[in-house]
């Protein structure tokens, strides 16, 4: 649990620090980057409850010392999560532009501007972090809470540091924002996989890894994931709902509002 409670530490620690830097950046660049976190948010929580709900799944598996069952329903679910968020991201990347306009139909131009590419860049991401999540996840069910620990440590530490050299070096801001998170999460996919690609862990992936989804496992991961997953997806289409109010707000009000925006991302659950 202490583990846990300091990777979410950590994510609330990278939001502040991309804020703090596009704060000194532009304006504009910060406002895009909290409406779209918002849909972001929204966006992935489907294939993340998946994620959280196969690893439960994995672990009663494993109580019942069914290993078989246990590979098996981690192999599936990093399926479902991989063909979920590319089915979610694929849209988002085409229709980036209309998303924003339906969404925030009075926000100010330069705005939409930075939100339709920050829009674009975070659902390349989208299946890189549900890679990372479903073996995160995966990890904490058979107990290798520090591996994951340090795959998040890694993954945030990476992102810190890229969101300096892009945003505040290269003055890439809003695409650097964007850029730190598909390299950040390129590295935590990677680590989380490698980790679940050791045969000798209790819950694995398959070696070789098969792409064949069999519709019981499946069901099964569905009816505990879909219910987990309903609170935080109706808490952040609130949250949703609250950014579409205040995004035609003048910028001093905007200002302040997404920064008490920042401050309610620390209550979510990942």
């Amino acid at each position: 649990m202490n583990f846990l409670i300091f990777e979410q530490l950590l994510l609330v620690l990278v939001t502040l620090v991309d804020t703090m830097l596009l704060s000194g950046i532009s304006e504009a660049a910060l406002g895009a980057y909290s409406l779209v976190d918002s849909i972001n948010q929204l966006l992935t929580q489907l294939f993340l409850a998946i994620g959280s709900g196969g690893s439960i799944i994995a672990a009663q598996y494993l109580g019942n010392r069914d290993r078989k069952g246990a590979e098996n329903t981690a192999t599936q679910a990093a399926l479902m999560v991989l063909a979920i968020s590319t089915l979610i991201a694929l849209p988002v990347m085409l229709l980036n532009g209309p998303i924003i306009r339906l969404l925030y139909p009075g926000v100010h131009p330069s705005i939409h501007n930075y939100a339709k590419q920050y829009l674009l860049l975070s659902a390349l991401s989208y299946p890189l972090y549900a890679l990372y999540h479903n073996g995160a996840s995966m990890l904490y069910a058979q107990g290798f809470s520090k591996l994951s620990m340090v795959t998040s440590i890694l993954m945030y530490l990476a992102r810190i540091l890229m969101n300096f050299l892009f945003i505040r070096v290269w003055h890439m801001d809003i695409q650097g924002a964007g850029l730190s998170t598909i390299f950040s999460r390129v590295l935590g996919a990677a680590l989380a996989t490698w980790f679940l690609m050791d045969q000798h862990k209790p819950i694995h992936y398959t070696r070789p890894f098969r792409l064949r989804f069999e519709q019981g496992t499946l069901k099964r991961i569905f009816s505990v994931a879909l219910p987990g997953g309903l609170e935080n997806i109706i808490f952040l289409a609130c949250k949703l709902i609250i950014g579409m109010m205040i995004a035609p707000l003048p910028a001093m009000l905007l200002d302040m509002a997404l920064i008490l925006n920042v401050g309610v991302s620390v209550l979510i659950v990942q």
